[in-house]
């Protein structure tokens, strides 16, 4: 790290490097002539109680909703359940349950502070620095690799160039002038209004879709390190850690929408709810690797050969009328698969907005992309699928036209397709195999397929099909440019998520290996993966010894699922080492709990989980989906003169408040929602800080109408600012948060309530 951190503040460096090691970025041996291993996870600095507060909040609010929705009797069909909705924030009141109430209170005053903390950081001050210098430099672009796990640095206008090569291309995006979320939340407005009548939408799938802070795509590119010549080459000669290329002409990129709040992301989710069911109907359609596992035959004929064939660039070459065409296809084939309560027509112009208004932004232009659909919004698999498996309705009926019965009947069985990538197992000509090929590339002008054929071996999804005689079997397939940079043990993680790797990767090997010399010959380099990612040998040895005790096909036929008549009540906490582990104690208030013939039946059908979400890691802390050539965000008041708020808002980046400067977060206006501000009282500059849920605007309009209307005032800042400031004030937008959660909103308040001790804050 401390290397990549000199070369990027030296600039010696105008290439693009490929860290074929993910690992060595950083190290705790500086004394080491020899590569080093980044700690991807690295230990946070600090406890974050506050945040864990509001975790525990979170549980026992968990505990009291089980508690007031249970019913004695099982009749839970009374009502048709929404497909999808906002998250509730419904807080059953005290009273109901004594043993409850005395659970939830114990819980929330557990003392958090772990007073015999003696975590040690896993990076050194140096590698901290190194990080924060990397996270500041705009010079440098830093990208995981599109596959094969390792992380690709590049120079800004280098990366820049590339990009915008990308959406210059007319065929496929138009730049637009403005950012134009607004227009397309109206579209989604107009279509539910148009529907209304059919009630298809119930209240709550309406306010799913309508209701939530909606913000700009950012556009973005994986960099296809294995596609390029260049660099494959560059790592057969350089043969480091490093491997570094002099701007290499060939390198493409995929192109990611990252739109997770997009105005579109939350119709695409129920549009993918809806459609998803139809994909079973497809013929060819494979879930996974063990999917695939299940259709392959054991034996073929000797002359057989392994075909595999790709779409190039599916996504952005399906056109929305041959996508549209698609989904009626299927709707109309298979209308029993959809949901009784949504008509065809709804489903399609759903679609229909959610594919023709894909908008982003890069490098602070906006574009609008004119053909395919974004990869990044949730309906796109199931669409692609959907869409090829029409085409493949397409080809069935040709091929029965041009080839014989046996041909026929063997595309019909063999060919297989996970999204893009397809397979066949090919029993007959040379020329009848081109002749399919072009069958396959008429089925629309738009969508082309490339080929690959062997008859001795060949990769599809992970797995290698290798054929010998008229045995296939299969191995474990790696990309050239695979880093194998597993998890390092040294990574801030829970012990047992390091322990289970070993175990889980070595099952995988188990599953996808068919011979068994080759599945000790994988397990045997797995060893050497997982020492070098530091695992004691001991618990490598002993993860890899449990799958190599299953029989193969119980491994291939095994499923996860839970038990469905069991529901999980998780207690969900960022893994930090530096907290005390409150676990034990959740579960023992668990077990007290069962002592109360209510609450034992109400959590006889709950299995408790204790589950950690992962702290931000370095790729979350250096891979940024946004390009910024410049690392600020500010606070921008709106063009429409109407506006009666922007007037009070104080534009900027900083603001000094008290005696802190504070940095903004985020973008924000006077619509932004999810959001802490400050108000400076105009008369004596004395500080309040805010929360809101709903647009700053609201907000504001509602501290105006209580500052003038002394009957609606709730509050002593009202009169203060009325009295003091002759009813002027200063609004400074500054922290803005990436969930919508209440509870959330609030404890961050209190936050920084805490931090600049507002005087206004405090009158009564």
């Amino acid at each position: 790290m401390l290397e990549e951190a000199n070369r990027a503040k030296g600039r010696d460096f105008s290439s693009t490097n490929t860290c074929k090691d993910r690992g060595k970025l950083g190290s705790n041996r500086p004394k080491s002539d020899k590569p080093v291993k980044i700690k991807i996870h690295t230990t946070p600095s600090n406890s974050n109680l506050q945040e864990l507060s509001k975790d525990i909040k979170e549980y026992t609010r968990k505990l009291r909703l089980a508690e007031f929705f249970h019913k004695d009797d099982e009749d839970k069909n009374t009502s048709e359940s929404d497909l999808v909705r906002n998250k509730s924030n419904f807080n059953p009141k005290k009273g109901r349950n004594s043993l409850l109430d005395t659970v939830c209170n114990t819980l929330q005053n557990i003392p958090l502070r772990n007073e015999k903390n003696n975590t040690r950081s896993n990076l050194r001050k140096e590698e901290e620095k190194a990080v924060q210098s990397l996270t500041n430099d705009c010079s440098i672009v830093i990208k995981e690799a599109d596959k094969g796990g390792a992380v690709v640095i590049m120079n800004t206008e280098y990366y820049k160039s590339k990009i915008l090569q990308m959406l210059n291309n007319s065929e496929f995006y138009d730049k637009i002038p403005e950012n134009s979320d607004k227009k397309t939340m109206r579209k989604i407005i107009n279509l539910i209004k148009n529907h209304n009548t059919t009630s298809c939408l119930t209240d709550k799938e309406e306010d799913f879709l309508m209701n939530f802070d909606f913000r700009e795509s950012a556009f973005y590119g994986l960099p296809k390190i294995h596609k390029s010549k260049t660099i494959k080459e560059a790592i057969k000669i350089q043969n480091s850690a490093y491997v570094t290329c002099n701007d290499p002409e060939d390198l493409t990129f995929r192109p990611i929408v990252g739109g997770p709040n997009a105005p579109t992301q939350r119709l695409s989710h129920l549009m993918d709810i809806l459609l998803k069911p139809l994909c079973l109907e497809v013929k060819s359609y494979v879930r996974d690797d063990l999917d695939f596992l299940r259709h392959l035959p054991e034996n073929v004929s000797h002359n057989a050969k392994l075909v595999t064939m790709d779409v190039t660039n599916l996504y952005t070459n399906i056109t929305t009328d041959l996508g549209v065409k698609a989904l009626e296809y299927w709707i109309d084939k298979y209308p029993q698969k959809i949901n009784a309560r949504f008509s065809k027509d709804f489903i399609l112009e759903a679609s229909k907005i959610v594919l023709q208004n894909n908008t982003f932004s890069f490098s602070d232009k906006h574009y609008a992309q004119k053909k395919g659909t974004a990869m990044g919004t949730k309906m796109a698999p199931t669409y692609a699928t959907l869409t090829l498996g029409y085409l493949e309705e397409k080809m069935y009926e040709r091929t029965t036209r041009y080839f014989d019965q046996q041909i026929t009947e063997n595309i019909k069985n063999n060919w297989k397709r996970y999204l893009d990538d397809c397979f066949i197992i090919w029993n007959d000509s040379d020329a009848n195999l081109a002749a399919f090929l072009n069958i396959m590339n008429d089925l629309d002008p738009d969508i082309n397929f490339t080929m690959k054929e062997s008859f001795q071996s060949i990769p599809f999804l992970d797995v290698l099909i290798k054929k010998d005689g008229e045995c296939l079997s299969t191995d474990i397939y790696y990309k050239p440019t695979d880093t194998h940079q597993y998890l390092h043990f040294s990574s801030c993680h829970p012990s047992h998520t390091k322990r289970s790797i070993p175990y889980n990767l070595a099952r995988r090997v188990c599953t996808i290996v068919s011979d068994e010399k080759t599945r000790d010959k994988r397990l045997n380099e797995l060893k050497k993966y997982l020492l070098e990612q530091c695992y004691p040998s001991g618990i490598i040895e002993d993860g890899i010894k449990k799958p190599t005790e299953i029989d193969r096909e119980t491994l291939i036929n095994s499923s996860n699922s839970d038990n469905p008549d069991t529901s999980i009540l998780p207690l969900v906490t960022t893994y930090n080492p530096r907290n005390r582990n409150i676990t034990p104690t959740v579960r023992n208030l668990n077990n007290l709990l069962q002592t109360d013939e209510k609450m034992s039946k109400v959590l006889e059908k709950y299995k408790f989980i204790n589950s950690k979400r992962q702290p931000k890691n370095l790729r979350r802390i250096l891979c940024k989906s946004v390009f910024q050539q410049q690392n600020s965000y500010t606070v921008n008041t709106c063009s429409d003169s109407r506006c009666g708020t922007c007037r009070y808002i104080k534009e900027g980046s900083t603001f000094t408040l008290g005696n802190k400067k504070f940095t903004v977060n985020a973008d924000m206006t006077c619509a932004s929602k999810n959001l802490i501000y400050c108000i400076k009282c105009a008369g004596c500059g004395e500080l309040y800080i805010g929360e809101t849920g709903t647009a700053l605007r609201t907000r504001i309009r509602i501290h105006r109408q209580h500052i003038n209307q002394p009957q609606y005032r709730k509050i002593k800042l009202s009169e203060h600012l009325d009295i003091c400031g002759q009813g002027q004030f200063t609004v400074y937008p500054f922290y803005k948060l990436k969930t919508e959660s209440v509870l959330e909103r609030r404890e961050k308040e209190k936050h920084f309530i805490n931090i600049f001790k507002p005087s206004l804050n405090s009158l009564i």
